[in-house]
């Protein structure tokens, strides 16, 4: 399983009306491994938003050293001035660490071109989520097809299993009735 070490998690003004969430840390893991792509989640309460990293950036990989990995989430001011705000990073269906709210960080002009990209609409990031997610969520119907698939072939052979039961009692009742008949048609031998 993988850890992630949290270093940073700050927040700072970046474009007019944008702010950037900037998460630093390593992921951890027994044995060196891809992990799926990351995301933050921003939850308010009422919704969940899911934020993907701009620019996209690299698969974290984790290893029993400690792999360093960094992201910048851009998100616009108007959300973060809303209410209570709950933080996680996501990684894939791996792992959710729960994030403490942000630090406050020094304005980050290099942030201006993610939340640019951002407010542009779907861009890379976007995109390659949405690749991920849909690869997943492909998975995971053909891990249900297969275990619906073996669920209607047991069903099958229990079915099978129930005929062969029922045509062996049948022959059963007929030999029995067959006995019977001939039973009944032997008169009882007479007494003395």
């Amino acid at each position: 399983m993988a850890i992630f070490e949290l270093h940073a998690f700050t927040r700072s003004a970046a474009a007019p009306g944008w702010e950037v969430l900037r998460l630093e840390g390593v992921w951890r893991a027994g044995s060196t491994k891809r992990l799926p792509y990351a995301w933050l989640v921003v939850d308010d309460g009422r919704r969940a938003l899911r934020v993907m990293p701009a620019p996209a950036v690299a698969h974290p990989v984790a290893d029993p050293a400690g792999s360093q990995w960094a992201a910048v989430f851009p998100l616009p001011s108007d959300l973060l001035a809303t209410g209570r705000l709950a933080y996680a990073l996501r990684c894939g269906d791996v792992v959710t660490i729960d994030l403490p709210r942000p630090t406050a960080g020094p304005p980050d002009p290099s942030g201006a071109d993610a939340a640019a990209a951002a407010a542009a609409g779907p861009g890379v990031a976007t995109a390659q989520y949405n690749a991920a997610e849909a690869e997943r969520q492909l998975a995971e119907l053909q891990g249900r097809v297969r275990n619906a698939e073996a669920r209607a072939r047991a069903s099958e052979r229990a079915l099978e299993a129930s005929r062969a039961a029922l045509t062996l009692a049948e022959e059963a009742r007929i030999e029995r009735e067959q006995r019977d008949a001939a039973a009944a048609r032997t008169p009882a031998p007479a007494s003395s």
